[in-house]
């Protein structure tokens, strides 16, 4: 019993010597932190990592003289929108850290097509105004988590201020874009309910929703 013991302790220890974890940050040319990118490695031991809204992430690794990090992101959307597909918006970037490395900054450079596409936001968001309110189902109770997107935009929403999800109390708020009428969808992914709406005008500050 005791040498059973005695070898599952040099087990663990000769686990522990033999990994280490790699902290980061991920940004933009522009120093701005980059939120969701894959960071992965051929010598990650469990799974990769995604940064944080901070751009950060942390990934535990097998010990090497030299760690091989990817760096890459593709702006997706879970069904289809408009037709529009997803597409690579940062350049896929492959660095070699150092065994003695355990914090590294990391740069990557935005796409042509996601310089487009911040360019269709920039001019989306151009005289917008933000709508709010809160969801509820049929018997009255918030609803939370139900994703809310503005319809038949040029791009894909997701992370714009034209999606977003409500809290814990059912209240969402969401941008809208200056036109004449906006299409307004939300959609309940656990429940498989969907509603959508449409607003004419800025007059339509607040809007309560009833997903049945």
């Amino acid at each position: 019993m005791k040498n059973l013991s005695l070898i599952l302790i040099l087990v663990l220890i000769g686990s522990c010597s033999s990994k280490k974890f790699i902290s980061g940050t991920v940004t933009d040319t522009e120093g701005n932190p980059i939120y969701n990118i894959t960071v992965n490695s051929p010598q990650a031991i469990y799974r990769s990592h995604l940064t944080d809204n901070d751009g950060k992430f942390r990934i535990c690794v097998r010990k090497r003289d030299s760690i091989r990090l990817c760096f890459e992101h593709r702006l997706f959307f879970y069904f289809n929108y408009n037709g529009l597909e997803d597409f690579q918006d940062y350049y896929k970037k492959e660095i070699d850290v150092r065994k003695e490395d355990k914090y590294i900054n990391v740069t990557l450079e935005k796409t042509p097509e996601r310089i487009h596409c911040d360019s269709l936001i920039s001019k989306a968001l151009d005289g917008a105004y933000y709508i709010k309110g809160q969801i509820y189902n049929k018997k009255g109770q918030a609803l939370p988590l139900v994703d809310v997107l503005v319809e038949d935009l040029p791009f894909i929403p997701r992370q714009t201020p034209f999606f977003t999800t409500s809290g814990l109390n059912g209240v969402y708020e969401i941008a809208i874009p200056n036109r004449d009428s906006v299409r307004i969808t939300f959609s309940d992914m656990l429940d498989k309910k969907e509603k959508t709406v449409t607003i004419k005008g800025e007059n339509s500050r607040n809007i309560n929703i009833t997903l049945e």
